[in-house]
């Protein structure tokens, strides 16, 4: 064999050789990239959680929220990036810490009171409601979650800090109207430091809806108001009324002849 085809097959080879380690690194790095992203995706897992439920549960009145919705709020810290930007986090404050979680069932979901083959006895599956606050220690975010982790619903509020309690479907709250009504869904009362509103899904419109409640002195104001406006109606028509054409008396008609 000739030394120039000696030649070019040792470059044939060298070429055939740099690409399948050129393939390999594009393999390696393609799954690296679909690892990664897969994990930033993913739900939290064990190892995750364990690390880092001390940074988002800081105080012992929080001991009390079961594992499952830990694991799933920690779900929530993860993929919003709440633990590395710090933007979001539960209150430090320990007489706070009980106004700021809420469990009912805000969904208005079918519950299982007996046996069922995906529940224990007598579980009822409620979703919880948390608020949040911001790093500017003066705003906040309401966030509902399922127990499956699924975001139900999510407002910020700027410049509040809100607690909040839960109530059962059928409680008597204000929707748009003077007139109480009973609450279609359980629902939640967020608190301010000026109003009272209430947080419920509304099945009609397959939306959550935020409702202000009126206190006895709004329903009193209202009513003062209502009778104001009353009674300038019947000023007004009075005085529509008492303005009539002058009569043409006798003395009139001889004068005009």
């Amino acid at each position: 064999m000739k030394i120039e085809n000696l030649k070019d097959n040792s470059i044939a080879k060298s070429n055939k050789k740099k690409k399948i380690i050129i393939g390999v690194i594009l393999i390696l790095i393609i799954s690296s990239v679909l690892g990664y992203i897969g994990y930033a995706n993913s739900k939290s897992t064990t190892s995750d959680y364990d690390r880092d439920k001390e940074l988002i549960f800081t105080i012992s009145e929080y001991d009390k929220i079961s594992e499952n919705f830990k694991k799933v709020i920690h779900q929530l810290f993860l993929q919003n990036d709440y633990l590395i930007d710090g933007t979001y986090f539960f209150t430090k404050i320990p007489s706070r810490a009980n106004k700021v979680i809420a469990y009912g069932n805000f969904s208005n979901k079918k519950q299982y009171n007996g046996v069922d083959a995906a529940h224990e006895e007598g579980y009822i599956n409620d979703d919880i409601a948390i608020v949040l606050e911001k790093k500017d220690f003066k705003s906040s975010a309401i966030c509902l979650l399922s127990e499956n982790g699924d975001v139900l619903y999510y407002k910020e509020f700027e410049d509040e800090l809100p607690t909040i309690k839960s109530f059962k479907k059928g409680a008597k709250i204000f929707m748009d109207d003077t007139v109480l009504q009973k609450a279609p869904s359980d629902g939640i009362l967020i608190f301010t430091k000026n109003e009272k509103r209430v947080l419920v899904y509304v099945p009609d419109k397959n939306i959550f809806e935020i409702f202000y409640q009126y206190t006895n002195e709004d329903l009193k104001n209202r009513e003062s108001e209502m009778e104001d406006d009353y009674e300038e109606e019947i000023d007004s028509v009075k005085t529509v009324n008492y303005i009539k054409e002058p009569l043409n008396t006798v003395n009139d008609s001889l004068e005009k002849k």
